[in-house]
């Protein structure tokens, strides 16, 4: 058995990038989502924020910003890393305001 040496002889040439790729404004795909939790939410508010992140996995780290005590906001990074598509940020400003948003 020899083996033959037929080689793929296309050399790999990039695509060339169209004018026309969709403009969608876009986010840095690890660029870190800050989520305000407006004072006096209600908990479950947590648990459908955490359920909205889960899906979309990504490589944006999350800030979830607490009320603390009625002094300000404490700061937390969560575990979730997520992909800040448009369909995310839209439906994290609907749970917590547009403004709790950036």
């Amino acid at each position: 058995g020899g083996y033959s040496s037929a080689r793929n002889s296309s050399s790999a040439t990039a695509a060339p990038r169209s004018a026309s790729a969709t403009v969608i404004p876009v986010i840095r795909q690890d660029h870190p989502i800050s989520i305000t939790i407006p004072s006096g939410s209600d908990k479950s508010l947590l648990n459908e924020i955490k359920n909205v992140l889960l899906g979309y996995p990504g490589e944006a780290a999350v800030m979830l910003r607490l009320p603390n005590n009625g002094s300000g906001f404490k700061e937390i990074k969560i575990k979730t890393k997520v992909s800040p598509t448009p369909v995310l940020i839209r439906q994290l400003k609907d749970l917590v305001g547009r403004e709790n948003v950036a």
